[in-house]
């Protein structure tokens, strides 16, 4: 679930929470716990917006961090298999 969906869905619990807090048959004091409900739903959908920038750039450090190693992985290894290396010691080789 991507940020968006996840801030979307969050913006649908808090509209039908509002809705339920505004319904004439709801008590004062369920009214007052569904408001204060749909305020920390809504608080946590703009925490989540402004981490949804630092989340990409930090998901765009690792995956250059992790080219870079494989990269440098790809210099390292040797240029040749040796099990590949033609040494007629192995008996599969007749067949």
């Amino acid at each position: 679930m991507t940020i968006r969906e996840m801030v979307d869905y969050l913006r649908t619990l808090a509209d039908a929470t509002l809705k339920v807090a505004n319904d004439e048959g709801t008590n004062r004091g369920s009214r007052v716990r569904l408001t204060m409900q749909a305020s920390v739903l809504l608080e946590a959908c703009d925490t989540l917006l402004g981490q949804g920038n630092e989340l990409a750039q930090l998901r765009d450090r690792l995956l250059r961090q992790a080219c870079y190693f494989e990269q440098f992985e790809a210099r390292a290894e040797p240029p040749t298999w040796p099990l590949l290396d033609d040494d007629c010691d192995d008996s599969g080789v007749a067949l």
